[in-house]
């Protein structure tokens, strides 16, 4: 078998196949092989992950600024809640709904403030069950707020 160049200047090696006598010729790439890693350049690998680190933040940004304003467009807001530690956390929009300044500490206790009276209960019932681990939620239900005045809520856990 030979080896040759094609166009590119990349090499190959001419190999025959044949079936029945016929003769074909086909292309095998030889693809250069990864240095030994000794040889890599701990500086140009530092540099990489750093790079890589860098896009995959920038990606991050760009995905949360297309969500923020996705929200405001909608006017739907999201939120996150640890039972165990009793965590929340609030999107800007969510912050808007509620009609609270962002440095306002969100917690359950406040979003039930908001909710409207009548659906309190409801509301209080499942967010109980969930912290005992009883079951996930998904109810629908009423906000109080001072210039919206009613709204409503869509609350999947």
């Amino acid at each position: 078998m030979g080896k040759d160049k094609d166009k590119k200047g990349k090499k190959y090696k001419k190999r025959k196949k044949g079936k029945k006598g016929r003769k074909d010729e086909s292309l095998n790439r030889i693809t250069p092989e990864a240095p030994p890693p000794a040889a890599t350049n701990s500086k140009h690998a530092v540099q990489t992950a750093l790079d890589e680190k860098q896009a995959v933040e920038t990606s991050r940004r760009r995905s949360e600024n297309y969500l923020a304003q996705a929200q405001q467009l909608s006017r739907t807001g999201s939120f996150g809640w640890t039972p165990a530690t009793g965590e929340v956390h609030w999107s800007d929009e969510t912050f808007r709904i509620y009609e609270l300044d962002r440095t306002i500490k969100p917690t359950v206790e406040l979003a039930l403030q908001r909710t409207h009276p009548d659906d309190r209960a409801l509301v209080r019932q499942a967010i109980d069950k969930t912290s005992r681990g009883e079951k996930e939620f998904d109810l629908t239900h009423r906000l109080q707020c001072d210039t919206l005045g009613r709204g409503a809520a869509q609350i999947q856990n």
